[in-house]
This record gives C-alpha cells, structure tokens and sequence, in this order.
C-alpha cells in the first residue's frame, strides 16, 4: 500500500520556468539563435542583436509555440507578456 506522502508527492504540479526562443527570419525560414529565461532578457538580446545584425528577429514561447514579438529591421518592437503591451520604439 502506497503512503499518503507517496500521493501528496504525486499529485503536486511541476510548474517550469517560462523560457523563449529568440530566432531570427531569414527568407521563409527561423534560425534558432539562442534561448532565454525572460522577456526583458529578450528585448535586450535583440536589441544587441540589431546593433550589428539588421533583420527580422522573433521571440517565440517554447510553451506555446506562440510569436511573442518580432522586430523589423531598425524598427524596435518591445516585447509583450503578461501585463505588458506591444510597442513600436
């Protein structure tokens, strides 16, 4: 017979840590460039990523598989998530 800490443990959910993909847009396919852990990691990295790297870069969520933002050449576009909007800079 199982235990009641046997059951507990069980029925308890893993949640993971929310992690993105930032991919860059080459013609009608995603390049995998690098994982990140947060939104505002993201924004950054692409921004660094423009300064010398002019193109179409993507934040994708590895949950859903859902674009989060993108941006366009020299037009920066803020990441959105929870509680935060889509913005041009």
């Amino acid at each position: 017979m199982l235990s009641e800490e046997h059951w507990s443990a069980r029925s308890r959910k893993v949640v993971k840590p929310h992690h993105y993909c930032i991919v860059r847009k080459e013609g009608e396919k995603l390049l995998w460039l690098e994982d990140v852990t947060d939104l505002d990691s993201a924004e950054s990295r692409i921004r660094e990523l423009t300064s010398f790297w002019p193109g179409e870069f993507q934040v994708m969520d590895q949950q859903s598989h859902q674009l989060v933002t993108q941006n366009r050449d020299s037009q920066q576009v803020s990441v959105a998530g929870p509680g935060r909007n889509l913005e041009k800079h």
